[in-house]
């Protein structure tokens, strides 16, 4: 037989959103309902196989239900915002899968469903599966109609055939409604009789076949739950009401409509690249790729044939190049180039032959810092060069990554090779040529080019510079500061092992949380998936009451200094320069700050006397002195002039402390005497308004409790 298909939407709706935490795109938008949804949709396509598909939609405003019962659905709260945004990306993906959607205007998509069950079973040689986790809609089962729904508590698809429906619930597929109409239905606010629950319900039910024809048949009920149901009777005869499915919707079924055809592959892979789904995008059939990325790559072996492909190349006109190697500073390994011009296409230039920076022409590369390192260690003069990994930061900074496939794959739906790991490939430099044209007129489409030509892009050549000069270490500091810590960690372990009356692995949580929570019996605060969480925030907090915890957070301190630090920065020392050099990266922070890689200088603490120590190894030329510059509370002030709020402007006008000014007015106290604690509190009040933090993040952070004292839980 032929099989159709019908989805409860809003039922797959809700449960996508609600199977994963909050997930949103770089650029902030929602997506984890559209995610989930999308691969539920996908899986049944995939895996079943359906000949017709539909899915069936709840529509705005109310419905004939409602008119029945005021209290119907009504503990329902509204649709969280979050969702509610997601809504047109739900859409697009029933659009782009080419699905119809049945709604109906007063009518639940659960109605829909039941008459386009009672529609479809007229039709010979036809089956219907019914997609959905609601009970209510297993009274459908019958003959040719089975409904396909998911365990709670394995996640694993089960199908429910008449047989099924007896198994779980004791009763037949046409009984549902009336085990419903007596033990209630939270999820929908179906009250049923008060005092009688599921098992009651089915006994009833299966004894005398339905809420009618128990309330006949009352008088062989016995003692309190006749009572009970005798109460509960017009209760009962509403529920049943509510929950019986109307199968007279005006709907039609119309199976040419809902032949399931291929996806509109466009706008699936146009929604699901915009909604940073790459793991979905993968699925998918690869695009018919644009012809100027995969023309013909010419290999050019010899300084002569490279020559002779780039005077072919019109005087001035740019170049887009790849390379591949290793980008370890200082001195780079580049093993192969590739070259692409429209005119003469792409080439391919291989490891040793790499030439020096190309003639008049102006260069278009992928992340060319490490490239201008290897120029730079030529002595060669450096060409003009734009940075394609750069525009791509520019126009979405909160990626976690720039790779040239993934910033391909999001504009244009296909995406390069991958770099072999001896050569770069033709294709990839043509897809650079690419990339740079849609790049640059974005740039200047989003007004982003200012920034681009005036910092970004003139900051690569001095990265490329610093990373290759390096940073001075004195070797013998540090040597002497990890021997010293050493013996701190030696005589602060003997401490631990005394307060905690025996030796344990200190570093391991598990046998910590032994220690702390079963030997000592101190309170745990809070449970993770493998036990009681013995993180820094708990540790503070036991340490108020026991010694131990405060040692093992001074432990974990020195200990990270000690192998962050004081071990690993003389192994990072190149032998050649004394100096250690860090890769700096401009396309990390969406907030445009600089991050320093391998190793991280930039994370070593300085407010700490140890932090300080560690710095103290870091020493400048004879003669030259470390330098440092940074803005008074830049973000405040960006939001003090975008806001316009008088009392911000008021106070730096002045040139008063604001966290100072904020903790003066919250706790009502002259400036003078705000303490340092509530500074810090102040301090984190400002930020917190500033990045969106919600009340939860700051009762964390300032460890303030939500509630005011004395308000009550209702409150």
């Amino acid at each position: 037989m032929n099989r159709l298909f019908v989805m409860d939407g809003h039922s797959h709706l809700f449960r996508a959103y609600h199977a994963v935490g909050y997930l949103s795109t770089s650029r902030g938008v929602p997506s984890h309902a559209v995610l989930i949804l999308s691969t539920m949709l996908w899986k049944l396509i995939r895996e079943e196989q359906p000949d017709y598909l539909a899915i069936a939609w709840d529509p705005p405003g109310p419905t004939f239900r409602d008119a029945l019962s005021a209290e119907y659905k009504a503990t329902r709260s509204a649709m969280p915002d979050d969702l509610v945004r997601q809504l047109p990306y739900v859409r697009r993906l029933f659009e782009a899968l080419r699905t119809p959607v049945l709604e109906v205007p007063g009518f639940e998509a659960d109605d829909v469903l039941a008459t386009v069950v009672d529609q479809a079973l007229a039709i010979p040689e036809l089956e219907v599966v019914v997609v959905s986790g609601d009970k209510d809609l297993l009274q459908l089962v019958g003959p040719r109609v089975r409904v396909l729904s998911v365990s709670g508590r394995t996640g694993e698809p089960i199908l429910y055939d008449e047989a099924k429906v007896r198994e779980r619930w004791g009763v037949e597929p046409g009984q549902i409604a009336d085990v419903l109409a007596l033990m209630g239905d939270t999820i929908d606010n179906i009250k049923g009789v008060r005092g009688v629950g599921e098992k009651t319900a089915v006994k009833l039910i299966g004894q005398f076949g339905s809420v009618e024809r128990l309330y006949e048949n009352l008088a062989l009920v016995p003692g309190k739950l006749r009572e009970t149901l005798a109460v509960g009777r017009k209760d009962a005869l509403l529920s049943r009401e509510l929950a019986l499915l109307n199968r007279q919707v005006p709907v039609a079924v119309d199976l040419d409509a809902f032949r399931r055809v291929e996806p509109d592959w466009g706008k699936l892979r146009a929604l699901w690249m915009e909604m940073e789904f790459s793991r979905l995008v993968k699925d998918l059939p690869p695009p018919p790729a644009a012809p100027a990325t995969h023309e013909p790559t010419k290999s050019l072996e010899g300084q002569a044939a490279i020559a002779a492909w780039i005077a072919s190349v019109p005087a001035g006109a740019p170049l887009a190049l790849d390379w591949a190697g290793e980008a370890r500073p200082p001195d780079p390994r580049i093993t192969g180039l590739a070259l692409f011009h429209p005119g003469p296409g792409a080439a391919e230039v291989g490891a040793g032959e790499a030439p020096e920076p190309l003639g008049e022409h102006e260069l278009i590369v992928h992340d060319v810092k490490p490239l201008i390192e290897s120029w730079l260690a030529l002595g060669a003069a450096l060409p003009p060069v734009h940075d394609t990994a750069v525009a791509a930061y520019l126009l979405n900074s909160a990626r976690q990554t720039y790779r040239l496939e993934q910033v391909c794959m999001e504009a244009f739906g296909d995406c390069p090779p991958s770099a072999d790991p001896t050569r770069a490939l033709g294709a990839r430099a043509a897809f650079v040529w690419r990339y740079w044209e849609h790049a640059g007129a974005e740039l200047r489409a989003r007004e982003l080019w200012t920034i681009y030509e005036e910092i970004e892009r003139p900051l690569i050549p001095v990265l490329a510079l610093m990373e290759r000069h390096g940073i001075r270490v004195d070797p013998g500091r540090l040597e002497a500061f990890a021997k010293e810590l050493e013996r701190d960690l030696d005589n602060l372990t003997r401490e631990i092992y005394q307060l905690a009356g025996g030796e344990f692995t200190i570093a391991s949580p598990k046998q910590l949380a032994q220690i702390l929570f079963e030997k000592l019996k101190l309170p745990p605060i809070r449970r993770t998936k493998t036990g009681y969480s013995t993180d820094a925030d708990v540790l503070t907090e036991l340490a108020v009451g026991h010694p131990l915890p405060a040692k093992i957070l001074e432990h974990r301190s020195l200990a990270k200094l000690k192998g962050t630090y004081a071990d690993t920065l003389p192994g990072l020392i190149d032998p050649r320069t004394g100096r250690i050099h860090t890769t700096f990266n401009q396309l990390v922070a969406a907030t445009g700050r600089l991050s320093s890689q391998d190793p991280n200088l930039m994370n070593i603490p300085i407010r700490t006397e140890l932090g300080r120590r560690i710095r103290k190894a870091f020493i400048p030329e004879a003669g030259w002195r470390f330098v440092a510059a940074d803005y008074s509370q830049i973000e405040l002030r960006i939001l003090a002039h975008l806001s316009e709020e008088p009392a911000l402007i008021e106070s730096f006008g002045r040139g008063e402390d604001i966290h100072t000014r904020t903790a003066s007015e919250v706790f009502h106290v002259e400036a003078s005497a705000v303490t340092s604690l509530q500074r810090t509190i102040a301090k984190s009040a400002n930020y917190a308004i500033l990045y969106g933090v919600s009340a939860f993040g700051l009762s964390q952070a300032t460890r303030i409790d939500q509630k005011p004292r004395g308000a009550s839980a209702a409150t």
